[in-house]
């Protein structure tokens, strides 16, 4: 159980960035304004970085561990957005660099440079303000954090993240919050954005991709595998396998298992996929959300404030007096009506109505509060019983890290995702293992 703690604690610090505080590097004016699509942001060395981990006692940080520098490009890109309609975004690119090697690293490095760098396509978790997309945050700290460190430091993967629309570039748009097309949009194309400027600037790439993502990203990172193997990818990329991380796939039981309940405690998910979900469909938002919310969710989500702003405004209460949505609305998710848009709405928007042809590892924690584990349970069994999917593997997080499988330990959805991204990185890691080498 120490270890366990110790290793929460690590991975805590390794994604947000806490061991890095006070330790940002500069970048070159001549690189902050590359010509060739995109400009560094963060180009952090490994020697800094190194030393920081082993001050902190991460685990695998150690004397002989090679950590790889850190570098991030923030790229833009075209993609579309919900409504067919061109949209100008941007995404994160971190590379590892030789930048602070030894002269053991730079050896590896070059070994990975000649067999080309395996990417990660890495869909990130729900934001509000646009501060938290993954170019802004980099452009602001000037540090390395979130799930590059893990992929693309320690692991050496490429690691693409893209910041959505309505985030970064985009950051006038509304944000099409879990709706199923845009969402693979914005992952895919970014991934076709990345390739063409990695050939630009010579990153060599081995044409390998590996999806993840946690939470949103989750969703993300199953909708982009559908895309792709729908033959909606134009990225050139070839797709390894994916592994979505406790993801709301079944927008429909998520929405259903809310209302069941009396109040939530992040009314803000809610509202943003009733905002989402309207504009997207022509719909009035007054036609799911009571007065006077309705009228204030525009300037709520419009990228200026933050989760905790956000839900000091909106109520906790699912429905009735007071409460955020019309008591007609719950009424008919919990009768399943289907002349009622919404429930069609969340049903078309549910990623999980097709068989998967590559490896698909759907990790999630048995604890998770705010996206059940019965989710991807079901989504795992919708795929494999009435599609016939044979490649889609179903992990609890838990005894993945405990090696355990009748472990008691329990992660919430917060917890959860540090160690989640450290199976996903490891199953990915051995895979390029067998196929590329190293």
């Amino acid at each position: 159980m120490k270890k366990m703690k110790k290793l929460f604690a690590v991975l805590t610090a390794i994604l947000l960035g806490v061991v890095l505080s006070g330790c940002g590097a500069s970048v070159s004016e001549a690189d902050s304004k590359s010509p060739d699509g995109g400009r560094v942001v963060v180009d952090f060395p490994s020697s800094l970085l190194k030393r920081s981990l082993i001050e902190k006692g991460v685990i695998g940080a150690e004397s002989n561990t090679t950590v790889f520098g850190y570098r991030a490009y923030l790229i833009e890109y075209e993609t579309k957005d919900e409504k067919g309609e061109s949209v100008t975004a941007s995404g994160l690119m971190v590379v590892p660099s030789e930048s602070g090697l030894d002269e053991a690293g730079r050896k590896k490095l070059e070994y990975m440079k000649a067999k080309g760098f395996s990417t990660v396509l890495d869909g990130h978790g729900t934001i509000f303000a646009d501060e938290e997309a993954p170019t802004v945050g980099a452009s602001m700290q000037n540090v390395p954090e979130g799930s590059p460190t893990i992929l693309s430091s320690l692991y050496g993967f490429v690691t693409l993240q893209p910041d959505y629309i309505g985030f970064g570039s985009s950051v006038g748009h509304q944000h099409p919050y879990l709706l199923e097309a845009p969402t693979a949009n914005s992952m895919l194309d970014f991934a076709k954005a990345a390739k063409e400027f990695a050939e630009k600037k010579g990153i060599p790439l081995n044409g390998q991709l590996y999806i993840t993502g946690y939470s949103e990203g989750g969703y993300a990172a199953l909708s982009s595998a559908k895309a792709y193997e729908e033959g909606r990818d134009e990225s050139g990329f070839s797709l390894q396998m994916s592994a979505p991380m406790a993801g709301p796939y079944l927008m429909y039981h998520v929405a259903r298992g809310i209302v069941e309940l009396d109040s939530i405690e992040h009314p803000s998910f809610i509202a943003d996929v009733a905002y989402s979900y309207a504009l997207a469909y022509g719909k009035s938002l007054s036609q799911l959300v009571q007065s006077p919310y309705d009228s204030m969710i525009e300037r709520l989500f419009d990228g200026s404030y933050e989760m905790e702003e956000i839900e000091a405004v909106l109520p906790k209460l699912i429905s009735g007096e007071g409460g955020l949505l019309r008591e007609d609305v719950v009424d008919s998710i919990l009768a399943d009506d289907s002349d009622f848009w919404f429930n069609e709405a969340l049903k078309e928007n549910s990623p999980v109505y097709w068989a998967p042809k590559r490896a698909m590892f759907m990790l999630h924690c048995l604890g998770d509060d705010i996206v059940p584990y019965a989710i991807s349970a079901s989504s795992v069994s919708v795929m494999r019983d009435s599609y016939g999917a044979q490649s889609v593997s179903l992990i609890p997080v838990e005894a993945a890290i405990s090696s355990n499988p009748d472990t008691s330990l329990r992660l919430s959805h917060t917890e959860c995702a540090l160690p989640a991204y450290a199976v996903a990185a490891s199953i990915f890691a051995n895979a390029r293992k067998k196929t590329i080498g190293y």
